[in-house]
């Protein structure tokens, strides 16, 4: 491939939704990744912790700035790999909400977040998602359920006029 090796057994290959050689072809399409996404992209995979991984991210990523994201709340955050790319997409002045029951995982993130410059545009919170995002007061542009978080009341009332509710990998069974 031209740009960066593909971790064949990698938590975040796509697995079932397509045949292994167009997601290769998909991946073999993908700008790099810089240092950081690539080092979570390997943990994740050693790990077996799940992340959306890039083809996913780099959706995202446009998703937010077609839409003139400038706030994203995350419901499920695992080590941080999308938070980075939703931070990215909203930019100076944006803020992202990071959340994740695991208090270990929150810190790694942090790390990441540090070295990959975007600390700053993410509010990390530890606990139950959906009681976090309830003890919000704002709407926000993008929602993102990236973990086994099931609600719709959410959807009404903290998305604002034209922001977008999107479910990631760990709702492949329709569950959202």
């Amino acid at each position: 491939m031209p740009n960066q090796k593909v971790v064949d057994n990698a938590a975040w290959r796509m697995g079932g939704i397509t045949v292994p050689a167009v997601e290769d072809y998909i991946y073999s399409l993908l700008p790099p990744r810089d240092e950081v996404l690539t080092e979570i992209e390997a943990e994740a995979a050693k790990r077996d912790v799940p992340i959306v991984g890039p083809a996913v991210g780099r959706i995202l990523y446009q998703l937010a700035l077609m839409i003139g994201a400038k706030t994203v709340f995350e419901l499920g955050s695992a080590i941080g790999y999308s938070t980075i790319w939703w931070a990215r997409a909203v930019g100076e002045g944006g803020r992202v909400i990071y959340t994740d029951g695991d208090r270990k995982k929150a810190e790694e993130a942090r790390g990441y977040f540090d070295r990959a410059g975007v600390s700053k545009r993410i509010t990390l919170k530890t606990g139950d998602a959906l009681e976090l995002l309830s003890e919000e007061k704002q709407q926000f542009d993008i929602i993102f359920n990236d973990g086994p978080v099931r609600s719709t009341a959410v959807r009404h009332t903290h998305i604002g006029a034209g922001g977008a509710w999107l479910c990631g990998r760990g709702n492949r069974n329709g569950e959202c």
